[in-house]
């Protein structure tokens, strides 16, 4: 096993240290530099754990150097046990007064003979195959340190190979490719007696957290400065490195700003909200040195909308913190020790990202650098947190078009595990979407569940630094309208919503010219034909669209040169290697015939493999050929049928809560669905629920492709449809999902309908296709305000237009109304003036016929909570309706009092809708419910209000029952009725 060596240097001066370890390794040493370890947290403290763990020190000896407090500290902890050696680098450098033992190596004078008089006085007291002694017999683990101690858990070979293959080229030099795994493995010291040590494990186990049960990092977003706030948050497990970069990157995309042109290339670069260099030292010192002995917490990184804290449990080595006392990070430069150096310096092997520097004095210098306050460190309930500001936000360029400068989208969803099997695909694609003469538009084709959508996620980012203006992503459907999918993207292209046109035309002709001159991927999914996506393309041709689809899309090719490859099934070793990913290598190894049955059985599909794989890997203790030969009697040769008898065995095989469930959530119309509409859907209690859909997505039948949110393959989804016991089951589960989709968005705010407008337009058009016309009033009404806000007046037309066809389908004159009313004021935005005058005269006409009784009208839509004739309660969120979600206890209607404004439910009424919902104000007293109070306003004559006196006195209503819910109850009626009356 090589011999450790550690060389320091100056800040500033790692080049050195890269000139001496070239010809150190070359010696067999095992060298370690300042610049090398990327998750250290000072120079002092690493070289003082590298003299304590018994490696010797190599001094880079510059005037610099020589004459810092630190070169001493270094020569103090070496000079017991003659540690320490002098390179003297610079002549003007004195030397004398660190009266060393050992020869001074003059490489001023000659590198040769100075590497060589080095290299020679490092042999005499550690040879290059020097090792630390041990005792013949086992070490005791009690005296081991808590990283060092052996454990049981087994080798991930594909995360050891992916280390080895992107190792620096002087580390990979000194432990070449012949080596085995277990000879790497030892010259690293990560393994004791064969097994592998809890380093050995955080870097290479195939269950991390086997070896230390909190060895992860959650990650959260907040939408505020609080805990309290709305949030989305994600925990990364497996190895350390992987941690560092999926903790960092996710960082990123949350706090990426746009782009810039880059002063040493071509590309453009990223601009961020934080020093992003700073982020990754600091959330790699919380991994790396966090104490692994604290068993029941990890490491967090929580990003608010004002700082970022990222906290590790433990406490400050070299230094008494003072607990619940927040410090300057400068006051502790040169007071850190490394808490697990050895994790450190196996890390320093990879270079997690472009940089040099090390720790401490790397984020303050990048800090610095950009105007950013120094963190601050608090340690406090046995944690260590970093608290890190932004980057001062400076007055953004605004555009000709009057909307500052453009972000950088990057919506396309996580790339699917387990990706195996399509390299030539993903080659292919690549020289498709990225070559020199390569087309605009690339189809990817083939049948259901084939892994279309799962290759174009993959090359999506793979290739996201081929284009650096973002990323835009979209899942079409039969009945998706391209003007939908225009307004996201230039939503997501930074275009307010006042800003987005009316029609699809324009709105097309505003999104290419927001492209144009950019590069960004598009990617549509799901396309079933060429006229979904012709005003989806971007104009120019730095711009690529990637599209996946069941059909050939000939048209495609005819129309703008597209490039096309159709996937097939996996081929056999592909698909072996996917099963072995999902259910263990040994245990396909132990058992390959049966193995290679069951890849035949699932027709090498793809989806079907991860649901069949799913289900072997829940019967663990159950031997592969017995599972397989349970299922053989269901197969058939047909791959379609195949699909779906692998989907037959893996439902017959769930729980009867999560066959429920798995049904329930089928008349959901997607394009995802929170955990709060799960609940909601379900049938089941809430706990239960949550039960089922944790074994949903270990069985690989839901997707968890953001947190709290999944998705269903459409084939899945379709097939779970076909096993509704009844019609009347169909029904209960479509008027649950309907009740909370009403009573959530009547509660929620702007945020909420924002991150479910793709949802709830969905959920319209399903309500209307089921004939269930006041829900799609319900839902229309509780959408419009968002849509309002951000100036969206088409899509404010075609709600209300769908809201006035329902309204007069169920004889709902109020509503009708009111949607007229509503859609009018939306066509005068537009300047269809024509048109408003129209709708504004049929409203008032409607108006005029209920306050005068012509008509009958019942209890309206826009108002009354129902739902499938089924009187429903409001959702009662704790935080937001999705937090809150499934919480659906019934509680009777809160009244809220002493309001002294016009209640907001009629402060952005119109004098129409106003007018309206007096003359359904004046029905209800003239033809009482019952239940309703007697109001006895026979004898008591009334003169009918005008819209100015109404707004007067609702102004001045003490006894406010909350909005239109006024018409619920008996009580707040008479009140009301008597308030404007008498």
């Amino acid at each position: 096993m090589a011999q450790i060596v550690y060389i320091v240097c100056a800040e500033g001066e790692e080049s050195l240290a890269r000139e001496l370890a070239v010809p150190l390794g070359k010696a067999g040493y095992d060298v370690a530099h300042n610049d090398t370890v990327s998750v250290g947290d000072s120079l002092i403290g690493a070289a003082n754990a590298a003299v304590a763990s018994g490696a010797p020190i190599v001094l880079c000896a510059t005037v610099k150097s020589v004459g810092s407090t630190w070169s001493h500290q270094i020569v103090n902890a070496g000079r017991v046990n003659n540690r320490v050696f002098v390179v003297l680098m610079e002549k003007s450098a004195y030397v004398e007064h660190l009266s060393m033992n050992t020869k001074v190596a003059r490489y001023c004078d000659d590198p040769v003979q100075g590497m060589s008089d080095l290299v020679a006085a490092l042999a005499r007291h550690f040879p290059p195959g020097m090792v630390l002694p041990v005792t013949a017999d086992a070490p005791d683990q009690r005296d081991l340190q808590f990283l060092d101690q052996s454990t049981d858990v087994r080798l991930d070979h594909a995360a050891l190979q992916h280390f080895r293959d992107t190792m620096r080229e002087e580390i990979a030099a000194r432990h070449p490719a012949a080596l085995t795994p277990m000879e790497f493995l030892e010259r690293g010291m990560l393994v004791l007696e064969g097994r592998l040590t809890r380093t050995g494990a955080l870097l290479f186990g195939e269950r991390p957290a086997a070896a230390c049960p909190t060895a992860m990092v959650k990650c959260v977003r907040y939408y505020g400065a609080t805990r309290a706030e709305q949030r989305e948050s994600l925990t990364f497990e497996g190895p350390i490195a992987e941690q560092i970069i999926a903790a960092r990157d996710f960082v990123a995309r949350r706090v990426q700003r746009g782009e810039r042109p880059s002063s040493v290339s071509a590309e453009s670069v990223p601009v961020y909200d934080y020093p992003m260099i700073a982020v990754r030292e600091i959330i790699a010192n919380a991994l790396v040195h966090r104490d692994y002995s604290v068993d029941h917490a990890c490491v967090h990184v929580r990003l608010f909308s004002d700082r970022l804290e990222i906290s590790s449990p433990g406490s400050w080595l070299g230094r008494d913190v003072p607990v619940g006392v927040p410090l300057d990070l400068t006051t502790l430069v040169g007071h850190s020790i490394k808490r697990n150096f050895r994790l450190a310096h196996v890390l320093s092997w990879v270079r997690l990202v472009e940089g040099e520097g090390s720790g401490i004095p790397t984020v303050l210098s990048e800090c610095d650098g950009t105007s950013v306050p120094a963190p601050t460190v608090l340690q406090e309930q046995g944690f260590i947190t970093v608290t890190l500001r932004p980057l001062p936000r400076f007055p953004e360029r605004v555009e000709s078009g009057g909307w500052a400068e453009m972000p950088v989208p990057m919506q396309v969803p996580m790339a699917v595990s387990g990706f195996v099997g399509r390299d030539q695909e993903l080659e292919k694609l690549r020289a498709q979407v990225i070559s020199a003469d390569s087309s605009s538009v690339a189809v990817i084709s083939g049948m259901g569940g084939v892994g279309k959508t799962t290759l174009a996620m993959r090359f999506a980012h793979q290739a996201a630094d081929r284009f650096p203006d973002g990323q835009l992503f979209a899942v079409l459907h039969d009945d998706t309208d391209p003007a939908d999918t225009l307004a996201g993207f230039l939503t997501a292209l930074g275009v307010p919503g006042h800003r987005i046109p009316a029609d699809t035309t324009s709105r097309a002709a505003l999104y290419r010219s927001l492209l144009s001159g950019r590069r960004t991927l598009v990617v549509l999914d799901n396309v079933v034909d060429v006229r979904q996506i012709e005003q989806l393309l971007p104009g120019s041709d730095g711009n690529k669209v990637v599209v996946t689809s069941r059909s050939n899309l000939g048209e495609a090719i005819t129309l703008w040169g597209a490039s096309t490859q159709r996937l097939d099934v996996l081929s056999k070793e592909a698909s072996m290697k996917l099963l072995a990913d999902r259910v263990g290598t040994e245990r396909v190894a132990e058992e390959p015939e049966a193995a290679e049955e069951l890849v035949a059985m699932c027709g090498q599909v793809p989806v079907a493999l991860a649901v069949a794989a799913a289900y072997v890997r829940s019967r663990s203790t159950v031997p592969l050929a017995d599972v397989v030969e349970a299922m053989r009697a269901r197969w058939s040769v047909s791959t379609d049928t195949t699909v779906r008898a692998t989907f037959d065995w893996s439902y017959q095989h769930l729980s009867p809560d999560a066959q429920r469930v798995f049904r329930d959530i089928s008349v959901h119309p997607g394009p995802d669905i929170g955990i709060g509409a799960v609940r909601a859907v379900s049938s089941l209690p809430d706990r239960a629920t949550d039960v089922a859909t944790a074994e949903l997505h270990d069985q690989h039948l839901l997707e968890e492709h953001l947190p709290n949110r999944y998705r269903v393959h459409d084939l899945l989804r379709r097939y779970a449809r076909d096993l509704m016991d009844s019609r009347k089951e169909r029904e209960a589960a479509e008027r649950r999902m309907f009740t909370y989709y009403v009573e959530a968005s009547a509660n929620a705010g702007n945020e909420w309908i924002a991150s479910e407008e793709a949802v709830l337009r969905a959920v319209i058009s399903e309500a209307g296709r089921a004939g269930l016309h006041e829900q799609v009033c319900l839902l229309a009404f509780a959408v419009t305000p968002y849509l309002e806000s951000q100036g969206r007046w088409e899509d404010v037309v075609h709600v209300q237009t769908s809201a006035r066809d329902s309204a007069a389908r169920i004889a709902d004159h109020l509503t009708h109304a009111r949607s007229l009313a509503r859609a009018a004021t939306a066509l005068e935005k537009l300047g269809r003036d024509e048109e408003a005058r129209k709708w504004r005269h049929d409203s008032a006409e409607a108006a005029k016929k209920i306050s005068t009784g012509t008509v009958t009208v019942p209890r309206p839509a826009s108002s009354a909570r129902t739902v499938g004739g089924q009187p429903e309660q409001p959702m009662q969120p704790t935080q937001s309706p999705e937090d809150g979600a499934g919480r659906r206890e019934r509680q009777s209607r809160s009244t809220a009092v002493g309001q002294s404004e016009v209640p907001p439910y009629f402060s952005h009424m119109s004098d129409e809708e106003l007018l309206a919902w007096y003359g359904e104000l004046q029905s209800r007293a003239m033809n009482p419910r019952p239940g309703d109070v007697d109001f006895d306003h026979s004898h008591q004559p009334f003169r009918p209000l005008t819209t100015e006196e109404l707004r007067h006195r609702l102004n001045t209503f003490t006894g406010w029952p909350g909005g239109i819910s006024a018409l619920d109850s008996g009580s707040p009626f008479h009140a009301l009725w008597h308030w404007l009356h008498d």
